[in-house]
């Protein structure tokens, strides 16, 4: 950005300098140094070309500290504009010769990665509060005894994931299964937050910490400082190199985790920070000493090749060891909602149990969240039923955290969302004290060293870019919807409705209308207003089958195999068997047999031919260009074949099959014969068994002696045949 007024407090420049060079060719250098790190006064000095780490820190100290003059106010605006890092800075003018490159006896605080509160408290879980990934926790304390224990040369590790899936709270679980000697002995694991990163010495910070955390566990001496002096190889240190000999005598393990690691690449200003983290991590490979360095990594980040941050990572891939997180199974969801009735102190009614795991889809940052606002619907009143009757979604969510808030609260936290990891100071410059406080108190603010963060990668997202992540609805429907809209009927009828009284009236068991009131609630036609009863919602204002149908048709527009659905061209065939492999591909949670996922399948099936998002013609099934024809058709599950009427003539039906003949080895396309016009040719062809059998989109012959297996899908379905197009 280009800056205008007065900038750049404490900028001097130097004469040329050889040989040092920056990013880009000729420019400008800057070294920090000063008495704040949040405003540190700067000095530039020009640069030419290639030169060493450590010839860069000797010839600035040697050079820029003593022969530099000062800016004018002019200039040093001027250079400012050469790198938005300057932007914040303001003009204070500078004896010559007063700024040094002293060593600052100033360290920057390295934040430890803190769980939140309560269980309710959507920073990272307490590790009492953690529960599952047992699987993902064993394989790491595996791979640290197996460093520990000399069987393996690898030194590096990351725990992968995308966001809010619980890398953080795995982290806190680690550090704490370590530090009560359960399930591995002989290691002391620091996890470091780097969102409280500010320059490169971060990185020396975080190990001289790990260090000193070993000290106080007893594994090294705890007399040593851990003194580090060189950034680019930190091990060289002789306290470093004593305390790693001491670990190998006594067969224990140091470990240090980077939490948030991502963080570091979103601020130009810590580009060093990968140099360092590199080199790290080579010394510790080429040492072979017992230390293990971590990264809990966030998948769904995006970096352009030409990042220098894209190269580092890429380049430590055969260095290291990676976990990735997998989402929610069945076996964790349940435990998470069992953990938090016993937080909440009630027990959850089962269609509430159910309708949470159908919505979190096994994201657990979903699922956290959602147990969050039932813990807080709760509190003011002891109906559960309530939280049934509209299905509650991520925005919504999101915007209860901002309910409430005053608009330079919200102006605050969308400036911190977008300068993330913003410093305390910038902040405290633009908005008062008082104001973070509340945040901070509010838990929407969070402090990580000298940087100010939001409480949430996933709610940071929604503050700037003003939209929440779309979870597709992945409902299982139980019954079909003919049963539905004689629900719907009858609660018309009465006004309110049981299921026992549906029982009673219609037939079937209780259990049965159970399933059927709840697929109704879910596509919120009817309200459950107390237990076993229910009224037709509000905002349904016709119950006729055709109203009914388009009023479910955008509620499943939304759901996850409608979304797999629109990646099927329009009237295009949808086989049983396509239907069948999207149900087992959105539900990776969970293990179902061939049987199950084929009655979901056909569940689905009914109701998406009622909403008139498929179409069935003939044995086959379309997704339609519009909406389908069988839209608003209420019919049972089995429908009676009927007289064959014949939608084509016969001339028109014996060319088909000898155009299929001419054509039966390598087929035809199913455009190629409706532009021919024999549409209703195939129709009839299908609907009498005759020899013709289509695969992805291609009609074959197939003599009608061979193989009869392979035409039983066409006889599946019967076919309206009086429908004549």
């Amino acid at each position: 950005m280009s800056p205008s007024g007065p900038m750049c407090r404490g900028l001097r420049i130097a004469p040329p300098v050889p040989d040092l060079p920056t990013r880009g060719g000729r420019g400008w250098l800057a070294m920090a140094k000063g008495p704040s790190p949040q405003r540190p006064p700067l000095t530039l000095v020009r640069k030419n070309s290639s030169w060493s780490p450590a010839a860069r820190r000797r010839k600035v100290g040697q050079q820029a500290g003593t022969t530099g003059s000062s800016l004018s106010e002019e200039e040093a605006i001027r250079v400012a504009g050469f790198s938005e890092r300057f932007s914040t800075l303001t003009y204070q003018a500078v004896r010559a010769g007063t700024l040094g490159l002293q060593k600052s006896s100033v360290r920057s605080p390295i934040a430890r990665v803190v769980p939140g509160d309560a269980w309710d408290d959507l920073r990272p879980a307490r590790p009492m509060d953690f529960v599952g990934r047992d699987d993902l926790i064993q394989d790491v304390l595996s791979f640290i005894n197996q460093v520990k224990d000399g069987q393996t040369s690898t030194r590096t590790f990351a725990v992968q994931g995308p966001s809010g899936w619980g890398k953080s709270s795995l982290v806190l679980k680690l550090a704490d299964i370590v530090s009560s000697g359960r399930r591995i002995s002989n290691c002391s694991l620091t996890a470091v937050d780097s969102r409280s990163a500010t320059s490169a010495t971060f990185v020396t910070g975080a190990l001289r910490l790990a260090f000193t955390d070993a000290a106080t566990a007893g594994f090294i001496p705890a007399s040593s400082s851990y003194d580090i002096g060189s950034l680019s190889h930190p091990l060289d240190s002789p306290d470093l190199l004593t305390a790693a000999a001491l670990l190998a005598e006594r067969e224990a393990v140091i470990v240090l985790i980077f939490d948030q690691f991502e963080e570091l690449f979103t601020k130009e200003a810590l580009f060093e920070t990968f140099n360092a983290i590199r080199d790290l991590s080579m010394d510790l490979d080429s040492r072979q000493i017992s230390f293990v360095l971590g990264f809990a990594w966030k998948t769904d980040v995006s970096l352009p090749q030409q990042h220098p941050a894209y190269h580092l990572w890429h380049s430590l891939a055969d260095r290291r060891r990676d976990f990735r997180l997998r989402q929610f199974g069945g076996p964790d969801i349940s435990k998470v909602i069992a953990h938090a009735q016993r937080q909440i102190g009630v027990q959850l009614i089962p269609a509430l149990r159910t309708r949470l795991i159908e919505q979190c889809q096994g994201y657990p940052w979903l699922l956290k969240k959602l147990l969050v606002h039932v813990a807080k619907s709760l509190k003011p009143t002891s109906s559960q039923y309530a939280l049934l009757e509209r299905e509650l979604d991520v925005e919504s969510l999101f915007k209860e955290d901002l309910a409430g808030l005053k608009p330079e609260q919200i102006r605050c936290l969308k400036y911190v969302a977008e300068k993330a990891p913003a410093y305390v100071g910038e902040v405290e410059d633009l908005f008062n004290a008082d104001l973070t406080n509340s945040l901070l108190s509010k838990r929407l603010l969070v402090r990580s060293g000298l940087n100010y963060v939001i409480y949430w990668d996933i709610f940071r997202d929604y503050l700037t870019h003003g939209r929440a992540p779309q979870i597709p609805w992945a409902r299982t429907f139980q019954r079909d919807p003919r049963s539905a809209v004689r629900a719907v009927q009858l609660v018309v009828q009465d006004g309110t409705t049981s299921t026992r009284r549906l029982s009673e009236t219609v037939g079937g068991s209780e259990r049965g209308w159970v399933n059927v009131m709840s697929d109704l609630v879910a596509l919120q036609v009817v309200d459950r207003i107390a237990e076993d009863s229910y009224q037709l919602a509000s905002h349904i204002r016709s119950t006729s089958p055709a109203e009914l149908a388009e009023h479910i048709h955008t509620q499943l527009a939304r759901h996850v195999i409608c979304r797999e659905l629109a990646l099927v061209d329009r009237d295009s065939i949808v086989t049983n068997e396509d239907l069948a492999n999207i149900v087992e591909k959105t539900r990776p949670a969970t293990r179902l047999s061939t049987q199950v996922i084929h009655q979901y399948a056909m569940n689905l099936k009914r109701w998406l031919l009622f909403s008139g998002h498929l179409e069935e013609r003939g044995a086959f099934l379309y997704r339609p260009i519009g909406r389908g024809a069988q839209m608003g058709v209420v019919k049972g599950r089995r429908t009676k074949a009927i007289r064959f009427l014949g939608s084509a003539t016969p001339d028109s039906l014996m060319g088909l099959l000898k155009h299929l003949w001419v054509a039966r080895k390598s087929g035809v396309r199913e455009a190629d014969l409706l532009q021919r016009g024999m549409r209703n040719a195939i129709y009839d062809a299908v609907l009498c068994n005759l020899s013709i059998v289509p695969k992805t989109g291609i009609f074959r012959w197939q003599d009608i002696s061979a193989n009869r297996e392979d035409l039983k899908p066409l006889r599946s379905e019967k076919f309206s045949a009086n429908r004549v197009r």
